[in-house]
């Protein structure tokens, strides 16, 4: 009987693209190969996880020395398959298990001073890191790098080579009753907003967002969504609406002007097409695997160039939504069973050389 363990410790109640992903993964695996024949292991601070077989660690990732012990509890528990949903596996492996392995991104080499503006901290934290994910490649089977710049950058930066298997993208066609409304609850107006979604950290570039917004002097709104730590500017247009249940996200995306992606650098950008498939325009940055979106008919510009972006949302108006035809092809190119079948059947294939 077939043993499958699916490091889960990402997993988070905020709305991450790895904790969507491993959401995905976890039911995908678990609905294939049977609830007895799959462990879920989950940190010990995550109790949302759901009817699962569940095996919590608190062993980190990301700690040296988690790790080395971590690759010892993985070996004593005689798997046929180790799935880690991250780029964090083990050192050292039983023969007998397959290892399978996801990349979502490297940012952490592609960003200048991703870890910390402190020089010494930055090149500490990235040897650290570099040792992490080179053992654990070096001991994967199957490696899958969600887009064809990730794989790139997996061969590039460690001479590894993978398989290219997109994220999904989740769309509710029933939304919960909620006595607040999201647009009352935000105080905005459906069509009269841009919109974000996502982290604040440096290199998603926000506050070029912010600042191209309040320069192009549009009559509108700006609606940040997700856990903010950036300083907030006051201006009454910008409303920081903090985490929000992924139907009233989804609301927001399908009532928006546009959906604003302005990152320096994504290993896939989810946000891009959960935007798409819910009938918003998308204006893109044109670096990482965004731009592989282009088929979508998504509005690029430089986030070196604020006057790109200030004139896409000057002339917002001129820039046609995707038709209902756009929105259903990408809707089943991307949906997670599609997704995730390609995982299985990577799997299976993997198994059966066992």
């Amino acid at each position: 009987m077939k043993k499958v363990l699916i490091d889960a410790r990402l997993l988070s109640n905020k709305p991450t693209g790895i904790s969507r992903y491993t959401k995905e993964i976890v039911h995908a695996l678990t609905s294939h190969f049977g609830y007895d024949n799959v462990l879920v292991l989950v940190d010990t601070k995550y109790k949302y996880i759901g009817n699962y077989n569940i095996l919590y660690t608190k062993l980190k990732p990301y700690n040296p020395i988690h790790y080395l012990l971590f690759s010892l509890f993985i070996y004593r528990q005689k798997l046929s398959v180790y799935y880690s949903t991250f780029y964090s596996g083990v050192y050292f492996k039983d023969t007998k298990t397959k290892h399978v392995l996801t990349v979502h991104d490297l940012m952490y080499l592609r960003i200048t001073d991703y870890f910390s503006t402190l020089k010494i901290w930055n090149i500490f934290s990235k040897i650290l890191f570099n040792f992490i994910v080179k053992l654990s490649l070096r001991s994967s089977d199957l490696i899958i790098s969600v887009s064809n710049s990730t794989k790139n950058d997996v061969l590039e930066y460690f001479n590894a080579e993978s398989i290219v298997i997109g994220e999904g993208v989740n769309y509710l066609d029933e939304k919960p009753q909620s006595t607040i409304n999201i647009f009352e609850k935000l105080n905005i107006t459906k069509e009269k907003y841009f919109l974000y979604v996502g982290n604040f950290r440096r290199q998603k570039n926000v506050n070029f967002l912010i600042k191209a917004f309040i320069l192009s002097n549009a009559n509108y709104q700006l609606v940040l969504v997700g856990d903010c730590k950036l300083v907030k500017k006051e201006n009454a247009s910008i409303i920081f609406a903090g985490i929000l249940e992924d139907h009233e996200i989804q609301e927001l995306y399908q009532n928006c002007l546009a959906f604003v992606m302005p990152s320096f650098y994504e290993g896939f950008g989810l946000p891009i097409l959960e935007a798409f498939c819910s009938g918003a325009r998308v204006l893109s940055s044109n670096q990482g695997a965004l731009v592989e979106f282009e088929n979508l008919g998504i509005n690029y510009f430089s986030p070196f160039n604020i006057n790109e972006l200030i004139s896409l949302i000057q002339n917002i108006d001129k820039i046609a939504k995707p038709t209902e035809i756009e929105i259903d092809l990408a809707r089943k190119a991307y949906s997670w069973k599609y997704q995730t079948d390609k995982i299985i059947n990577s799997i299976e294939s993997l198994i059966c050389r066992q």
